[in-house]
């Protein structure tokens, strides 16, 4: 975490005739009016919260995810005097000190951070309030400066609120969220919580529970096409039958118009026989005749179709590639989608022997990729049998969600180890999957 403001000790050599605990005295920020300031302290980090989802933002927003102090009890407030609202914190049996804390005005128009703060020893600090504006989230390349967003429970006491700071469209350090450790998203479900870090949001089904295909919201207006499958809504307190998954997929899987992807919807139908026309991955790999004349072998060059994710997306904003780092392809198997490391496709000659293509996709650094293809195929032969692929790739923005996409794979043979295997991202920019990569 960066230092957002540093704090100044004022005065008091000894302790003798001064403050007998720490003392925050937080000026307000120039030309920001406010009666009152709030102060969020933190004491201990969620290890297993991705982040968390205000509300009215799409998706859950990574970040340092800490818990308030006494979840039970009102954030602290004090009422401002001159300009300077005055915070009195002793140790206590729970905390002689604390990592972090946020101060914010009452109207979350100013902010500043406070960090790792000894409470047993006395002291007066100084703390000043910058300007903050607008939501937390993805911002364009001219944002600086503090966001804050602070929300209640609908029908309780208890308050949420997450910080970040940008300088250049560049997020400084990590998104901070102070929350109580009972109710990380403050939407007060006591019952029904099946989206723990989002404000009465939806569940997220995983990958193995995916039923079906489904519009989801990107961004406040921008929808993509998802995978999806069963959940709760917490909002109204029903089960949802196709909520999205972390999944992106093409626009075709979310067309009206394609029968194999309406209701009532086949998860396998719709994935395993849509023709994608405007996302794939197209991968060539090249073959030679083996030295008796009854297969062709893949050329040694074919372990190399190396390929950009990022070549067609049409991104604007720097995005980079997260993960994963194996397990790349994803193929039905028994009815339930996982992904593996291999793949293998087969084609058969005159006599039908089966011959067998294996492919693996490999990670090189930044978005570049390889895709590494052994084995051999049918004589006359210029594709494998008919066998649907997806590849997965993760992608994350410089302050966004970590996002996934599934691409499917179509595989062309040829006769030519002249030239390199090559694979090519074919994107339209309107198509949902390079929605989701930039």
């Amino acid at each position: 975490m960066v230092v957002m403001r540093r704090l100044v000790l004022l005065g008091c050599v000894l302790l003798a005739g001064c403050d007998d605990a720490v003392v925050l005295e937080v000026h307000t920020a120039p030309g920001v009016a406010t009666e009152t300031v709030q102060l969020y302290i933190g004491l201990g980090v969620c290890s297993d919260c991705p982040g968390i989802q205000p509300p009215q933002t799409p998706e859950i927003l990574p970040g340092v995810v800490m818990f308030r102090e006494a979840a039970n009890q009102r954030v602290r407030e004090a009422k401002v005097e001159n300009g300077v609202a005055t915070f009195r914190i002793e140790a206590s049996d729970s905390f002689d000190r604390f990592d972090l804390a946020i101060a914010v005005d009452a109207n979350g128009q100013s902010a500043a951070v406070i960090q790792n703060l000894p409470l047993d020893t006395a002291g007066r600090y100084r703390v000043d309030l910058l300007p903050s504006s607008g939501k937390l989230g993805i911002k364009p390349a001219t944002a600086n400066g503090n966001f804050v967003a602070i929300w209640r429970q609908p029908a309780g006491m208890q308050q949420c609120m997450g910080f970040e700071r940008w300088e250049g469209g560049d997020l400084v350090g990590e998104r901070v969220f102070i929350v109580p450790e009972n109710d990380l998203d403050c939407d007060g479900r006591a019952a029904n919580e099946c989206a723990p870090f989002g404000f009465d949001a939806l569940g997220v089904p995983p990958i193995a529970d995916s039923t079906c295909t489904t519009l989801a919201p990107l961004a406040l207006d921008v929808d993509v096409c998802k995978l999806g499958g069963p959940t709760c809504d917490e909002a109204t307190g029903t089960p949802h039958p196709c909520a999205p998954t972390e999944y992106c997929l093409p626009s075709d899987y979310c067309d009206v118009t394609n029968l194999a992807c309406t209701v009532p919807q086949d998860r396998d139908r719709c994935l395993f026989t849509t023709d994608p026309a405007n996302a794939m991955l197209h991968c060539t790999i090249g073959f030679q005749p083996s030295s008796d004349q009854t297969h062709a072998d893949s050329c040694g060059n074919s372990l190399f179709a190396k390929f950009n994710l990022l070549q067609n997306a049409g991104t604007t904003n720097p995005t980079t590639c997260v993960g994963p780092d194996k397990d790349f392809l994803l193929e039905p198997r028994a009815g339930v989608l996982a992904f593996q490391e291999t793949v293998k496709h087969t084609s058969r000659d005159t006599a039908n022997k089966e011959w067998t293509l294996e492919t693996r996709i490999h990670w090189e650094g930044d978005c570049n990729y390889k895709l590494e293809a052994q084995g051999e195929k049918a004589v006359g032969v210029t594709k494998p049998d008919p066998k649907p692929t997806f590849a997965q790739f993760w992608v994350a923005k410089n302050g966004g969600a970590r996002r996934k996409v599934l691409v499917p794979i179509v595989i062309d043979y040829t006769n030519d180890c002249s030239m390199p295997s090559k694979c090519t991202l074919i994107l339209e920019q309107d198509d949902s999957i390079a929605r989701c990569l930039r």
